[in-house]
């Protein structure tokens, strides 16, 4: 884990910089924190595999939602009927919020 690994450093790093206060791990840990909640959903057999699907699946929605609101935004340069089609399905989700849950859930 890149966290304990780091760890093996940190007594190079003192010696030569002195005390590290700004040091934190609330990044890294933002970071995981989906990966972490997808972990707790599988049934923990295969869970690496199960854990980096729905992850990729998750992110693969958000970038899908994030195009189609783009595209919905300059509409000039997109023909009327998908522009239409998108709109209904966008249409599902009436705010931004309920569009980050249903990423969220899928």
């Amino acid at each position: 884990m890149p966290k304990v690994h780091m760890l093996t450093h940190f007594a190079d790093i003192i010696a030569e910089f002195g005390q590290i206060p700004q040091s934190s791990t609330t990044t890294v840990e933002l970071l995981h924190q989906g990966l972490n909640l997808t972990y707790n959903q599988s049934n923990k057999v295969n869970a690496t595999d199960q854990t980096l699907r729905y992850a990729g699946y998750k992110n693969a929605m958000a970038v899908m939602v994030a195009n189609f609101s783009a595209i919905l935004r300059n509409p000039s340069t997109v023909d009327k009927k998908i522009l239409s089609n998108l709109r209904k399905g966008l249409s599902w989700f009436p705010t931004r919020k309920a569009r980050l849950v249903a990423v969220r859930e899928n």
